[in-house]
């Protein structure tokens, strides 16, 4: 697991790397926040990785027009004061849910964030239940400076670990990909 040491470095890092939205960059996650819940629909107990800390840009998901389906459970490795969803602080590589749980895993825009990308989706297919869904949203073009990783297209279709792809959709750089256990 990780130590206490690596979650204050995340912490940190985030705090010197994150900078206000302008409001052409908060329009655009918006859009896209919007294009890819349509895109995977998810119902029933639903896992968001790398949920954040329920403040987008400074304002809270629902004045952004993001709406959590219920029932959703987050992870993320910030700790949260005052959630305003079922939250547990944990990381990817190591979710704390017993096999077969969740309908859906979620992963918007925090791909690019992982220590361990294989890992992270070997978990993913771990948690999720017989049929269920990982949905992904990614950029193609990642800042090297914020993220621990870019993808590729080829990368993100070597991820399925013996999932069947359903469906994928790209605008520009933006992928948002659904694999099926």
């Amino acid at each position: 697991m990780f130590s206490e040491k690596w979650f204050e470095t995340q912490r940190e890092y985030r705090e010197r790397n994150m900078k206000p939205m302008s409001r052409e960059h908060l329009e655009y996650y918006v859009r896209e926040g919007r294009a890819f819940m349509e895109f995977h629909n998810s119902s029933g107990l639903i896992l968001d990785i790398g949920c954040g800390n329920g403040i987008y840009a400074g304002m809270r998901y629902e004045e952004t027009g993001y709406k959590y389906a219920e029932p959703t459970v987050g992870i993320d490795p910030e700790l949260i004061e005052k959630p305003s969803f079922p939250f547990i602080r944990a990381v990817a590589e190591y979710l704390p849910f017993r096999d077969g749980v969740f309908d859906n895993v979620v992963n918007a825009t925090s791909l690019d964030h992982f220590a361990d990308v294989w890992k992270a989706t070997s978990e993913c297919w771990r948690v999720l239940k017989k049929n269920g869904g990982l949905h992904i949203w990614v950029s193609l073009r990642g800042n090297p400076e914020k993220h621990v990783r870019t993808f590729t297209m080829d990368d993100l279709l070597m991820l399925h670990s013996g999932m069947r792809l359903e469906k994928l959709k790209r605008r520009n750089n933006t992928v948002f990909i659904t694999w099926r256990k």
